[in-house]
Order: structure tokens, then C-alpha cells, then sequence
């Protein structure tokens, strides 16, 4: 982990993150991709230290309320949105398992699901480790990836709808 000042906190559309890069490790993470800029290794975690003050600035400036995407979820009292992305093709794109994510949501009683596109994104740096990853996890899945979707930037599912 390392630290560093920052001079914007807030994404065009109110996403918030304290930090960069994360350690769980998701395969499909579109943050690895090379137009986010990381010159960092994606696990080593850079700390924004003056997020709180670049945070108040920013929302100061803002002409309407709206709502601040943190990521973090429920348990302090903030609504919970959650956002249903990525469905991976030949992994989970199963109509059960979408189903069983749909029920999680109502237990945990969250107030809304976003999808912005369900499927996953393969942009130049992501791409190239989703790909080391599946041969790791998936033997013969990068292969049946490759064929039908060989560099394509955006990777939907055939299977991704519930009735």
C-alpha cells in the first residue's frame, strides 16, 4: 500500500473511490484495463490521502443533489444499489444463477439493482489477463472466448435475460 494526494475524487457520474487498485483479485476487473492509467501493480493499493477535502470541494460545486456511488454497501445506513455486471459468458450467465443474485438482493434488502450492460468488458490490459486468468481457473474457456468474441471490446451474453 501506498499513499498520495489527488487533486479530483469524484467520477463524471458521482462514482467515489478512496483508493486505487484492490486486492480481491476478480478476473473480469475492467480497473486493470490500461486507460485507467495505473502505474502502480493493481494489488498494491494507492491510498488518496486527501479524499475527504477533494470530496467536500467537490460536492460544494455541485448545482443538484444526487446520489454518491461508494461501493461500500448497507450496514451504515445508506441506501444500497447494486450493480448486476459483469455476467460472464459460459461461467455464470446461467439464468439460475441470475435468479439465486436476484434473491440475495431481496434478502439483503437492497433498494435498487443497476445494469449498465450486463456483460463483461475486455479493453487492452484487462483483456489479456481475463484470458491468463481463464486458462488458470477454466481450462479450455479462453479458447471457446477467443472464437466467438476474439478482441471485441464488449462481450454480452447469449443467455443474459430473466423473464
Amino acid at each position: 500500500m501506498h499513499e498520495r494526494e489527488v487533486k479530483g475524487i469524484l467520477s463524471a457520474r458521482n462514482g467515489i473511490n478512496i483508493y486505487r487498485g484492490c486486492t480481491h483479485g476478480c478476473i473480469y476487473c475492467d480497473s486493470r484495463s490500461n486507460c485507467y492509467q495505473m502505474h502502480h501493480d493493481f494489488e498494491d493499493i494507492e491510498v488518496k490521502l486527501n479524499a475527504p477535502k477533494v470530496l467536500e470541494d467537490a460536492l460544494r460545486r455541485k448545482r443538484k443533489k444526487c446520489m454518491i456511488g461508494t461501493g461500500v454497501m448497507r450496514d451504515n445506513g445508506i441506501p444500497t444499489v447494486v450493480w448486476l455486471s459483469p455476467i460472464l459468458p459460459f461461467i455464470n450467465d446461467t439464468e439460475e444463477n441470475i435468479r439465486g443474485i436476484l434473491d440475495y438482493c431481496i434478502e439483503a434488502k437492497v433498494h435498487g439493482i443497476i445494469c449498465f450492460g450486463m456483460g463483461l468488458t475486455l479493453r487492452e490490459g484487462n483483456r489479456e489477463y481475463f484470458y491468463k486468468k481463464l486458462d488458470e481457473h477454466f481450462p479450455g474457456m479462453k479458447t471457446r472466448y477467443i472464437e466467438r468474441y476474439n478482441y471485441a471490446y464488449q462481450v454480452p451474453s447469449k443467455e443474459n435475460h430473466v423473464s
